[in-house]
């Protein structure tokens, strides 16, 4: 029978990473903005002529309030996935995105990180592929079919929420991080 794991006190810092280009992505990622949330889009096709983007990312990241959750994404409209796809490749597009996002993974969960949500299932995969995650602990859903995880890495414990793209309702990202400090 299963069983899920009662949260985790949540200390540390809190983050979303999205590489999700559903529409329930991006319709969460515009509530965040809204929110007055800190965010920070990705160049995809930057990181693609060999700029440091994650470096920028991690600057950035570093100069933001350490008590506010924050967002970093790589989603994209339609016809900017269009774009990106026509210059680079469907498959080496997706591909650059993913290795980004789980490069910064690593660095943020490095640098105190302890809430994670990550938005679209081939970024999860690479998250946790970064992160070394073998296991996790299903915690209380978030929303339907959306539940906390806790896991354990090299930096200490992590409360992860991966989640699918079309999942979880449009206020997901600030509720999730706002509600469970």
């Amino acid at each position: 029978m299963p069983t899920t794991a009662e949260p985790w006190p949540g200390e540390g810092r809190a983050a979303v990473l999205a590489g999700s280009c559903s529409a329930r992505t991006l319709e969460q990622i515009a509530q965040f903005y809204a929110a007055g949330l800190p965010s920070l889009h990705l160049d995809a096709l930057a990181a693609a002529t060999g700029r440091d983007v994650t470096g920028e990312a991690l600057a950035w990241y570093d100069e933001q309030d350490p008590a506010s959750p924050v967002l970093i994404y790589a989603s994209a409209s339609p016809d900017e996935l269009a774009a990106v796809q026509a210059q680079s490749g469907v498959a080496e597009a997706a591909a650059q995105v993913e290795e980004l996002l789980g490069a910064l993974a690593s660095h943020l969960v490095d640098r105190g990180v302890r809430r994670l949500l990550v938005a679209g299932g081939e970024t999860s995969g690479a998250v946790t592929t970064a992160l070394g995650i073998r296991a996790v602990l299903v915690g209380e859903e978030a929303d339907p079919g959306v539940p906390w995880t806790y896991a354990t890495t090299g930096s200490g414990d992590l409360a992860l929420m991966l989640k699918s793209g079309n999942f979880g309702a449009p206020d997901l990202f600030t509720r999730a991080l706002l509600e469970t400090k």
